[in-house]
């Protein structure tokens, strides 16, 4: 079993637990206390007793009685210990074990629910409604003040109007979330300094699902590339007024990151590359004919590529391989060239069709698909050779064609800037600023017990567009669909993925990655990410232009 250490025991006991609610650590005073015996690392059980101060004070056990997160926090480091066993040695909290008491096999209050859009709302509401520029650092310069202005947001939440079904799981998962919390603060401080003098937030709509009536204009859910998803794709929505006048609403694409070199970027959108609300549909909706065909290899190499998986694990030479197979895929008294005979007839172009492969391939193990789509499944020795990705290689085939690059660079920018989102807001009726919309990226840790907020990254769409627009209308402007330098596709014995970067001319834009997300029943997805260069000339545009605009 793991260790208990100080993110441990600031977590919450599950809805299972008696102490639903509680942080965790009140269980080691009600051991203490019941002078119940502590399951040690190393081996063994130890009754143990809160350590004193050199004074003789009991700071320590005051603070796990009172909740002083601060003062628990100092003494759960290593070279700190909080208790000494019955022979007088000191222990520290890392050396006993997360036994199930602590959680070890409950589920945390919450559920797993994600609040950060949510905390971001009520902070953005909270100090917006007052026109604070801001969230104030004293909310978080320690774990105790950290605490309170947490349970304070709790109430401030049900004031905003969130549609999602998980609403009161992602309220209670406000509690202690303290790496939540520092990335939220880091997104609504991106929001608060761009209000401008005299105004306030007046209200705060998270979107999901469905958005409310009074947004209904401003819900885009019939954009070409976007089918019936909602292509504004704000998580929140921001009403923003003047001297007691809606004066615009802030669509907020949120996401989140932490702090230091191992901290990724997110990803700025997802989305299906094929199916019938897919990038490659789209295209051909808009009169890309030459992406039909192409679109049609792909389904039918992907059929033939799980078939060809299929068979190579039906017929593998190791034994428990192919016994594993066939004992999966086959029913009593059918044989494997029976199976395969019958599996070879779905081989299609039509992509319901082959939808049957899939599934049979899937009943093999999802995390032998991954290794089959980077050749690593069945397992071959010589002289046996590997099952290609002919499937990945037709999505390459597109990405690569001389003639798709335009129309997939445009699309692509497209669905990850909105550049069409002014013009149908315009035919729409909508007046100019009346909806803005930015991606913020708040940027925070939780880390030695201090909560660390850096400045949210944003992207403002009004300048994105500004920038792409001018790029694209350049009569010299070449459109580049790119592998992504120092990356392998996967069958080039890569991960399960493909990387490619676009380009307007020299500069580039984003970096595109396909992969599945969980089973191969599903569509694989493109995921973009911003690159480095694209930001530094963003930056440089916001300079230029007089810095973010302002609502």
């Amino acid at each position: 079993m793991a260790s208990l250490n100080f993110n441990e025991i600031t977590k919450t006991f599950g809805r299972s637990s008696p102490y639903s609610g509680e942080l965790r650590l009140t269980e080691i005073t009600r051991k203490i206390e019941s002078k119940s015996p502590f399951v040690m690392k190393s081996g063994g059980d130890k009754v143990l007793t809160f350590k004193k101060e050199k004074d003789g004070t009991d700071a320590i056990k005051k603070a796990y009685e009172s909740l002083d997160l601060d003062i628990i926090y100092k003494s759960s480091t290593k070279r700190n210990s909080s208790f000494i066993d019955s022979d007088g040695n000191d222990v520290g909290l890392t050396e006993l074990t997360k036994t199930n008491e602590f959680g070890g096999e409950m589920e945390s209050k919450g559920g797993g629910s994600d609040p950060h859009e949510l905390m971001t709302a009520s902070l953005i509401l909270h100090y917006g409604k007052k026109g604070k520029k801001g969230v104030p650092k004293n909310v978080y310069s320690n774990l105790r003040n950290s605490s309170r202005v947490l349970i304070a947001l709790k109430e401030t939440a049900k004031n905003i109007v969130m549609p999602q079904g998980d609403f009161v799981k992602k309220v209670e998962a406000f509690d202690y979330n303290f790496e939540s919390y520092a990335q939220a603060i880091s997104a609504a401080d991106g929001f608060l300094k761009n209000l401008d003098s005299g105004s306030k937030v007046t209200k705060v709509y998270g979107t999901g699902r469905s958005w409310d009536k009074i947004l209904k204009k401003y819900k885009i859910d019939d954009h070409l590339l976007f089918g019936k998803k909602d292509y504004n794709s704000s998580d929140l929505v921001v009403e923003v007024s003047k001297t007691g006048v809606a004066k615009c609403f802030v669509g907020i694409s949120l996401k989140k990151k932490g702090i230091g070199l191992k901290a990724k970027d997110p990803t700025v959108i997802n989305k299906t590359v094929i199916g019938t609300d897919g990038l490659f549909k789209s295209l051909v909706k808009r009169g890309y004919t030459d992406m039909y065909p192409k679109l049609k290899n792909v389904y039918k190499q992907r059929s033939q590529f799980f078939y060809n998986v299929i068979e190579a694990s039906l017929k593998s030479k190791d034994t428990r391989t192919s016994g594993n197979a066939k004992k999966i895929l086959l029913k009593t008294g059918v044989s494997v060239d029976d199976y395969l005979k019958e599996l070879n007839k779905k081989i299609s172009t039509d992509r319901s069709q082959g939808a049957y492969i899939l599934k049979e391939a899937q009943k093999l193990g999802q995390p032998n698909m991954t290794k089959a789509l980077k050749g690593k499944y069945p397992e071959t020795k010589y002289p046996e050779t590997p099952v290609e990705n002919i499937y990945f290689r037709a999505f390459d085939d597109i990405f690569m064609d001389p003639k798709a690059k335009k129309p997939l660079v445009i699309a692509l920018l497209n669905i990850i800037f909105k550049t069409d989102l002014q013009g149908f807001l315009g035919l729409r009726g909508v007046p100019k600023d009346e909806f803005k919309f930015t991606l913020l990226t708040g940027k925070g840790s939780f880390f030695n017990g201090k909560i660390n907020v850096s400045p949210a990254y944003e992207l403002q769409e009004t300048f994105t567009t500004s920038i792409l627009t001018r790029n694209m209308s350049h009569p010299r402007t070449t459109y580049r669909v790119e592998k992504t330098p120092g990356e392998r596709q996967a069958f080039e014995g890569g991960p399960a993925k493909l990387f490619y970067t676009i380009y307007l001319s020299k500069l580039p834009i984003a970096d595109i990655q396909i992969r599945y997300k969980g089973s191969i029943t599903q569509e694989p997805q493109f995921h973009a990410f911003i690159t480095p260069r694209f930001k530094q000339s963003y930056n440089k545009f916001v300079i230029k232009n007089g810095g973010n605009k302002k609502w």
